[in-house]
């Protein structure tokens, strides 16, 4: 699942390195004792690291794109937009913030990288496609509860129900004005983006 995971994202990393970089494995307990054999596993996150849930690492596993001192940010697919509930068996690929000493968390598996990751500076996922209408107050919408599901997984205090109310209308206009655009509480095009920016 991660070399293809890897491959289609376009990893800069050479096709023969690849293969050693990280398992080619399904499973993700499978993936952890891959990690443990060669010595690339530990209990420190890094950006680039891949970060195995659940009893011995076999629930679930994600992309360490962001660490801090006190939490994580991931990307991960089948997967829900929070880490609560059934957060392993999900409709989707989102980006989430965790503690890092979440109780959740096996550990790490650290990919060795062909050259040191340079950090990047831009955005390192893109939005998906905007839905090409505005979301305003009083809109019901499947994109506006994408939008808002993304928010949430962001650490905006905000309810994913689809429904725009007075508590996204507050979330929109401070995101807009974190943002640096125009303040008008309407979900368009570039507020759209922001929220995965």
């Amino acid at each position: 699942m991660f070399k293809r995971a890897y491959d289609r994202a376009g990893s800069p990393e050479p096709k023969a390195h690849a293969a050693e970089l990280v398992p080619w494995t399904a499973s993700c307990y499978n993936a952890v004792q891959w990690f443990k054999k060669r010595n690339q596993w530990s209990q420190t996150p890094k950006k680039g690291s891949l970060v195995f849930f659940g009893p011995n690492g076999s629930t679930h596993v994600e992309l360490v794109i962001e660490v801090h001192d006190t939490y994580l940010k991931t990307i991960g697919g089948n997967t829900g937009g929070t880490y609560g509930g059934k957060y392993h068996d999900g409709d989707g690929v989102y980006i989430k913030t965790l503690p890092r000493n979440s109780t959740r968390i096996y550990g790490y598996g650290h990919p060795k990288y062909a050259s040191e990751v340079n950090p990047v500076t831009g955005p390192i996922y893109d939005a998906p496609s905007y839905p090409g209408k505005l979301l305003r107050l009083g809109s019901k919408s499947r994109f506006l509860t994408k939008w808002q599901r993304q928010m949430k997984a962001r650490g905006w205090s905000i309810q994913v129900d689809g429904i725009f109310g007075p508590e996204t209308l507050g979330v929109v206009k401070r995101l807009q004005e974190k943002a640096g655009l125009a303040v008008d509480g309407v979900i368009g095009p570039k507020t759209w983006a922001a929220a995965w920016a």
